[in-house]
């Protein structure tokens, strides 16, 4: 099953019709698997923290 989802910067929109929503019913619909598609490596964690990255190297 596809679910239409879109994310906006104020939230998850997630457009349901009726006819999903029956076939939920009909197949004991338990939860979502939520699918990681593209993992980006961070070279610090002081962005995510809110601090600043000095860049000035030594050497």
């Amino acid at each position: 099953m596809f679910l239409d989802i879109a994310k906006n910067g104020k939230g998850v929109e997630m457009n349901v019709n009726a006819a999903m929503l029956a076939q939920f019913r009909r197949d004991d619909f338990t939860g979502i698997m939520p699918i990681i598609i593209n993992i980006t490596p961070i070279t610090s964690a002081l962005p995510i923290l809110g601090m600043a990255v000095n860049d000035a190297r030594v050497g």
